[in-house]
């Protein structure tokens, strides 16, 4: 993953090995964006649990300010105040930032008849200094398509 440099111009770009993903967390304070380190050498489990330990961390205001940096993509989640879609901002240095609306029914058509089905609305922004549309594209259809199907997930590892 290439990010901007923290310390560099905001036209410079470097390459990271590290995935670290960046949860979005309303809290009394404002926002705040705890990064879960290295994910790509961490089981499902660890992930789940070292975030739910980072956003009760940032809600408490017992978060460490390291725990706020090194970030290199980021969820966030309007769903819950009532949004459907939105255009989420990368947090530089971040690469891009994937945001989920509120899960709510549409009429969709289903072999000719118009059901109801559950949507949910994904936004996703990215740095085009460092991946092109069609694989960011590519990545949000596989990770609608994870959602879709999670057992999926636990098959391809």
């Amino acid at each position: 993953i290439s990010t901007p440099k923290p310390s560099s111009a905001a036209s410079d770009v470097y390459k990271r090995q590290d995935i670290n993903i960046g949860i979005a967390v309303n809290t009394q304070a404002g926002l705040m964006v705890p990064v879960i380190h290295n994910v790509e050498n961490k089981t499902i489990r660890e992930i789940d649990n070292e975030m739910k330990l980072q956003v009760e961390r940032a809600k408490s205001r017992q978060i460490n300010i390291e725990d706020l940096r090194g970030g290199t993509f980021s969820l966030t989640n309007f769903g819950p105040f009532g949004g459907l879609y939105a255009s989420p901002m990368i947090y530089p240095p971040q690469v891009a930032i994937i945001g989920a609306g509120r899960i709510h029914q549409v009429p969709t058509v289903i072999e000719g008849s118009v059901l109801p089905a559950w949507s949910l609305p994904v936004s996703l922004s990215f740095d085009h200094r460092v991946v092109d549309g069609v694989p960011a594209a590519e990545f949000s259809a596989y990770f609608l398509a994870l959602l879709r199907a999670p057992q999926e997930l636990f098959v391809s590892m």
